[in-house]
């Protein structure tokens, strides 16, 4: 997280307000009574945070009504600031600059975009309920961008876990006619319940069956040259995961043919932990049938 005026308590608790306040919008008695809430923590902000709390709220209102009447225009931006904000973007700093630039140019930027990239910053803050706005707001905008689904389910697994399984369940359940960036999502996600214990162990053949329709649909997205690379770490991801699930059952072959087709096919982070399990004699006997037990043993972690 980026040191500055998102890591205060006061700054926390003025986000939190201003996010119950966004989903409280149309009643009245309890949005009034937020606002007063919110009157009384304001007076524990720093000047820099106070910029950022009224950002926040413009930011909120443009996901509830769109762009301001009275906002900047597109002959408002001028060339300068818009090169600006794409060298901050592309630095990838994620924090306070990027999210003031962008609402300085935000009539010349593609709204999907802007939506995606407030996401991220808040996601990288630490504020993942506010994440979740953004995406949801995104995947709404630009309903064809499975990234944006991915990322959404992703910020709701972070802020409300209960309610992320049973869209995650629901997904695995009709693999083929399930939104693909929410079952990539979702199989992982299933995968550390059943190894926590928290799952039945008829979900494992639930998972194998969803990877195996996931991965035949992700390898009908490669060569798309937009999405390869989005497309490549999904596959190495669920590849891996069906094969670990695969050896839960002892089905090592199939494990391996998982594991290979990961390596051959796909990209990203995982792909480190996929070439370490191939060089292992992989058997039944092994005791090797969790995420946990490679984390353990490999000490490589894998992101979903």
């Amino acid at each position: 997280m980026n040191a500055g005026p998102f890591s205060s308590e006061a700054f926390r608790r003025n986000v939190a307000i201003l996010l119950r306040l966004h989903h409280a919008w149309g009643d009245k008695p309890t949005a009034d009574a937020l606002r007063e809430e919110l009157d009384a923590a304001w007076e524990a902000l720093s000047e820099e945070e106070e910029v950022q709390v009224r950002g926040l709220s413009s930011d909120l209102n443009w996901v509830r009504r769109g762009p301001a009447p009275r906002g900047p225009k597109v002959e408002d931006v001028r060339q300068e600031e818009l090169v600006c904000f794409r060298t901050v973007a592309r630095e990838g700093e994620l924090g306070s600059e990027e999210l003031r630039l962008m609402r300085r140019c935000l009539p010349r930027l593609p709204a999907s975009m802007v939506a995606y990239r407030r996401g991220r910053i808040w996601a990288a803050q630490g504020y993942p309920a506010l994440a979740h706005v953004f995406f949801e707001h995104a995947t709404a905008l630009d309903p064809d961008d499975e990234g944006y689904v991915f990322l959404t389910l992703d910020a709701l697994a972070q802020t409300d876990r209960p309610r992320a399984l049973d869209v995650a369940r629901q997904a695995i359940r009709s693999p083929r006619d399930a939104r693909l960036g929410e079952v990539v999502r979702s199989i992982p996600l299933l995968f550390v319940e059943v190894e926590r214990g928290a799952g039945a162990s008829s979900l494992v053949g639930e998972l194998i069956d969803a990877s195996e329709e996931v991965v035949t649909r992700l390898l009908g997205h490669l060569g798309t040259k937009a999405t390869d690379l989005q497309m490549a770490s999904w596959l190495a991801t669920i590849c891996l995961v069906g094969g670990l699930c695969r050896l839960q059952r002892g089905e090592v072959e199939e494990t391996r043919r998982l594991f290979k087709l990961g390596h051959e096919c796909g990209g990203g982070p995982n792909l480190q932990l996929i070439e370490a399990l191939l060089v292992w004699d992989l058997t039944p006997a092994d005791g090797v049938r969790s995420l946990g037990m490679v984390q353990e043993r490999l000490d490589i972690s894998w992101a979903a």
